[in-house]
């Protein structure tokens, strides 16, 4: 095939795969798009996911808060234990920078909605 002859260049819908012209540039679009949206379903799952831990852990907070910690038993007495080592652990201004932080992504989330 000379490049120079316009009877013999291929579509311009074509694409080169291997040695061949076989796929349309509107398949590889549609399989762009396919993987788009498997990143956004798995984006989904991986956030529902993480709703969900923290859920939990606000859960066995609450339980360790009602039941005390004689009687809440020992995975929640543990999981509570952490939970204050790690607050404990942490400065108060690495808190104070973390509410302005998270204040501010609440107002610009608010604000582009």
């Amino acid at each position: 095939m000379l490049a120079h002859d316009p009877e013999k260049r291929p579509a311009p819908d074509l694409i080169r795969v291997d040695n061949g012209f076989r796929m349309r540039s509107c398949a590889r679009q549609t399989g762009l798009r396919a993987m788009l949206d498997y990143l956004q379903k798995a984006k989904q799952y991986l956030w529902a996911f993480v709703e969900i831990g923290f859920l939990t852990v606000l859960s066995v907070i609450l339980i360790y808060l009602i039941l005390g910690p004689d009687s809440s038993g020992v995975f929640v007495s543990g999981v509570a234990d952490n939970v204050l080592k790690f607050a404990a652990a942490l400065p108060a201004q690495s808190l104070v920078g973390l509410a302005i932080v998270l204040a501010l992504v609440i107002l610009l989330s608010n604000r582009l909605r």
